[in-house]
């Protein structure tokens, strides 16, 4: 499919990670129905929304790995 709607949500997700983003709030910022979404999103990154952002959070460092601390 098109490049513009793979990237644009993969960047809303990477600037979103840290709030609770779901599903239908992804397919409203992207201009689509939550049926068509999810199909279209399926169909290019072969996994839902869900568990793509799901692996994101697992994999992206916690904030508090980059605070200093003092002992």
């Amino acid at each position: 499919m098109e490049k513009p709607f793979m990237q644009s949500c993969i960047a809303f997700i990477e600037e979103h990670l840290d709030q609770d983003v779901n599903v239908a709030v992804l397919a409203k910022e992207m201009g689509y129905s939550l049926f068509h979404f999810h199909r279209k999103f399926q169909q290019e990154f072969q996994m839902t929304a869900t568990a793509y952002m799901k692996g994101r959070r697992l994999l992206a460092p916690p904030p508090y790995c980059f605070i200093q601390r003092n002992v």
